[in-house]
Order: structure tokens, then sequence, then C-alpha cells
């Protein structure tokens, strides 16, 4: 896929060179592909797809466009965040929901909504009514009986599809289309005279007009090493895969839990449990669903893999760092926390918007250089 790193040289120049080879660094590269320009992507990990981004939910929810930290926000800002967030989420599922179609991903992107079930009455209400004042479709009804009948909302907007498959996909059709992937060897912006010109890979440069910081969890160190500012959370999230259970009757859409922000989602014969905050081994998440739901944990048996984890880079606004750094030749694409596959396809072609055309958007601004 591309080219390996032994074939590139310190004479190889290219219009834009991405770090992070995730759901926002594949995203940004295809939006800027299809602006014509040629792109690199280099990634630490062995392949396209293997960081945060590779063990996902699977929901695409502009539903949650809230956001799920405590980071002393008052309601007022929640809202004014979910606003932003809600604005760039639709039109991401939109994108992403044609770009699956045109990737042959038939399940992905496929309009059957999630469920999100409450520990009580009264979150649940607030959340409908946080739903009503942002404008997002909702319906009241119990969870059924397979999760205790508990408060839940149907949210009939969002889809789901999973994200492993479709990252692999845009990685395969991006490289067909002329762009460099590069895994495997740390990268980090190459600064000459105050402006960055291109990334360090191991012993060799590449060059490039612009940089783009799409390295999740990475980002903020990047970030720093370069003066830049990236304020953001490490939220942990946990993922355990289980053979899907053949005599229970599950539903087709993935059933979220509010208290610890997990989920459950059904992929072929495989059903994911995911999610939890900031938690140092996955037994809460399975504690969480087997009081949730203990005919369906007896059901499941033991996994089917060793418990995954990743860090989510949550940015402290609430919403994702999308645009130019106070650095030249330096921009991000990062902090998009528990929203990176609904936001991952909107959020690549902002940036090819900001980058090709000199579109701006102040709602996702970048932090001012670091001190």
């Amino acid at each position: 896929m591309g080219k390996t790193a032994s074939h590139i040289t310190d004479e190889l120049e290219y219009d834009v060179v991405i770090i992070g080879a995730g759901l926002l660094g594949l995203s940004s590269a295809d939006s800027l592909i299809s602006r014509g320009l040629s792109v690199c992507v280099t990634d630490i990990k062995s392949a396209p797809m293997e960081g945060v981004s590779f063990c996902n939910s699977g929901m695409l929810h502009p539903s949650q466009a809230s956001p799920w930290l405590q980071l002393g926000f008052s309601e007022a800002q929640r809202l004014s965040v979910g606003k932003d967030v809600l604005s760039l989420a639709t039109r991401s599922v939109e994108l992403i929901t044609k770009r699956a179609k045109d990737l042959g991903l038939a399940q992905c992107g496929r309009a059957k909504g999630c469920l999100q079930i409450f520990p009580d009455t009264d979150s649940w209400a607030a959340a409908a009514q946080r739903c009503d004042q942002l404008g997002i479709s909702n319906q009241r009804r119990p969870a059924g009986a397979l999760f205790g009948d508990k408060p839940a909302l149907f949210y009939a907007d969002d889809r789901s599809g999973n994200a492993y498959d479709y990252g692999l996909a845009l990685a395969e059709d991006i490289a067909s289309r002329g762009a460099d992937i590069v895994m495997g060897q740390g990268a980090a912006p190459w600064i000459v005279d105050g402006r960055v010109i291109g990334v360090r890979l191991g012993n060799r440069d590449i060059r490039a007009r612009h940089t783009v910081l799409a390295a999740g969890p990475q980002s903020e160190r990047l970030a720093a090493r370069a003066g830049i500012n990236l304020p953001m959370k490490r939220a942990a999230g946990w993922a355990v895969n289980y053979r899907k259970p053949v005599d229970l009757d599950l539903p087709d859409y993935p059933v979220m839990e509010a208290g610890q922000c997990s989920a459950l989602s059904v992929f072929g014969d495989t059903l994911r449990l995911s999610g939890s905050i900031g938690q140092d081994s996955a037994d809460p998440l399975i504690k969480i669903w087997t009081a949730i739901a203990p005919q369906l944990m007896d059901a499941l048996g033991a996994p089917i893999a060793e418990p995954w984890s990743a860090i989510r880079p949550v940015s402290v606004t609430g919403k994702p760092y999308i645009g130019r750094s106070a650095l030249p030749g330096l921009w991000v694409n990062t902090g998009h926390g528990h929203m990176g596959w609904t936001l991952c396809a909107g959020s690549g072609e902002l940036l090819a918007e900001m980058i090709v055309d000199g579109k701006s958007d102040v709602r996702f601004s970048v932090p001012a250089q670091a001190d």
C-alpha cells in the first residue's frame, strides 16, 4: 500500500504530509487528494487504522455532540459546544454515507438509528430536553426486556458501520489515487527558520508545503515540540469482543448506556462492548453491561480475544481542533474524543477547504502558540 519507508528519499516533496493514518488522517488525505494535491500519510504503527481508530464502537452518532467529559462547562456552554459539533457531525455523516457507498461498503452508514439507555428518569429527561434544545430527533421509550426496560432514547437520525473496514478501504483507495502511505516510523514536524517544511521521519526528511497533525493522543506531544499548545484530556476507553449469541433477539442498531458512556454493537458474528471513561481495565465495562443485561452477558461466555484499550484525545474546549496553527506550515486535525468516527469525513473536508480554498472556521480554531 503506497511506498514503504525504504523508498522515501530526501528529494521527494508533497503538497501535504499528514502525521496519523487513522480515521482523521485518512479522511484529510481523501479530501485533499480530491482537490488535486499530492499527499503522504505517515504513522508509527505497522498498518493504517491500528491506533485509537482500531476497535471503534461503530456508531455514527450526531446525537452525542455534547461534551461527555465534565470539564467545568455550564449548561449554556454545553449547548453552545453541542450546536457547533452537531453541525459538523451532520455534514460528516452525510459524507461518510456517500463515501462508504463509493467504496462498496453496504453496511457502513446504514440508517437504523442508535438507542441510549439511562440509569434513571431524571438523567433521561435531562438528556431529552438537551436533544430538544439542539434539534436532535429523539424518541422516548423503554429500552426493551433484554435491557431491563430502563428509560431510553432512540435517535433515528444516527447511523452505524464498521469504522475499521471503512478506514482500511479508504487507505487502499487513496493509495490507488497516488497517495504514499508510509508506516512503521515515528514522524515529527520539521522546523526550519520558524516554519514547518515537512516531517522528520526516522533518519529521513520529507518536504511538504503543508504538514498536518492528525495523530490522535500523540498530537498534543508533537505540537508541543513545535511550540504549539493543544490542551487535551486523555480519556482511556476499552473494547471487549464476543461471539454473537444465536439464540437471543438482539437489536440491529447499537445500544449505548449513558452512565459510563459505553456501547454494545454487533459486527457480523461479533458482539462488541466498548467505551467507558478513564478506567484502568475492562472490568468496569463488563460489570456495567452485566447489570444492564444479565441474560445477554450469561449467553456471551468468554471473550474471543484479550480486551483492547486506547486513549481518546479530548479537546478541553469540547470541540476538535481543526485548522492552521500559529506556526507557519503546520495544520491540526485532532481532539475529537468520542466523536472521531462521526466527525472524520466532515473534519477532513473542512481542513481541505481551509488549506486549498482559504476557508476559516473559528468554531474549531487551534490555540495560539505556547509561551
